[in-house]
């Protein structure tokens, strides 16, 4: 991939992981870098006709942010590990944080508040019903108020 001509031979950059809709031709790329490197970089870039997102980051920030998404119930990092595609791995670094992907994944969640719960399901509720009144109304913010509501 062009892409990675400028990165794969980098001595910070230990490996890179494809995932996303790679297949459809929207993907995102993680490179990884070595934890001693103290930047990050995201990033967009079109090559051949196609819109690829990247993400350079130490692979103790793809931990945090495994971290971070399983705290707030989310699995977007663990799922982008698990099902990616390497490119390369020189160290052995990304097929450890596929496995650590994994396991993030079989953990349980602590049970939700009843209260908390109900709050949230009644929240779901109240976004789905402004979003038919929009439509239904053909108001001219009905796009900002779906888009907003998906958020």
């Amino acid at each position: 991939m062009k892409h990675f001509e400028r990165w794969q031979d980098r001595d910070e950059v230990v490996g890179a992981l494809i995932c996303g809709s790679y297949v459809t031709g929207h993907p995102d790329v993680h490179i990884i870098l070595s934890n001693d490197v103290t930047w990050q970089v995201r990033g967009n870039q079109i090559i051949d006709g196609f819109l690829i997102e990247y993400f350079a980051n130490p692979s103790g920030q793809i931990r945090r942010y495994f971290q971070d998404d399983f705290n707030k119930h989310r699995t977007m990092a663990m799922v982008q590990f698990q099902t990616g595609h390497i490119l390369f791995d020189y160290t052995g670094i990304i097929n450890e944080l596929k496995i650590e992907a994994y396991a993030w994944l079989e953990k349980n969640y602590e049970t939700i508040n009843k209260t908390v719960l109900e709050i949230k399901k009644y929240g779901l509720w109240d976004m789905l019903d402004n979003v038919k009144d929009c439509n239904e109304q053909k108001r001219g913010d009905f796009i900002c108020v779906y888009h907003n509501s998906l958020s």
